[in-house]
């Protein structure tokens, strides 16, 4: 897995998905 691929939005989506609710 790739730490900073500028084409992979689903990385970022997954981390923020969870971070939403938790915040």
């Amino acid at each position: 897995m790739e730490t900073h691929n500028p084409s992979t939005p689903v990385s970022a989506k997954c981390l923020l998905l969870p971070l939403a609710p938790f915040r």
